[in-house]
């Protein structure tokens, strides 16, 4: 299993995330299992099924999410996918005044 996804895929907190684990060749068919990797509690399993969605996704939900597949036969590697949710309301807007300059629309990330 591979990913076409750059990693990590930052987006804004408050949408909706739809992670898709596709197997292209499998014989028997395989089943599916989304884990999320976290550094303070073992990885346990989010769901089974190739499509996993996350609504209202918020920046405590960052970090490392993995799909595997089995069957029969064995377990696949895992195919993972840094998530990095940025905070909706972290772009501050300053107006800033320097001696006779004068910057509207600055903004700090």
């Amino acid at each position: 299993m591979e990913s076409n996804t750059p990693n990590p895929y930052r987006l804004i907190e408050g949408n909706t995330v739809i992670l898709m684990c596709t197997v292209t060749t499998a014989n028997p068919n395989t089943s599916i299992t989304w884990k999320w990797i976290r550094t303070d509690s073992p990885a346990t399993a989010l769901h089974n099924g190739s499509k996993y969605t996350i609504l209202n996704i918020q920046r405590g939900s960052s970090g490392s999410y993995s799909c595997t597949a089995s069957n029969s036969v064995g377990t696949s590697d895992a195919a993972t996918i840094l998530l990095d949710v940025q905070c909706m309301h972290c772009h501050v807007k300053y107006t800033c005044k320097f001696s006779s300059m004068h910057f509207d629309n600055f903004y700090i990330a």
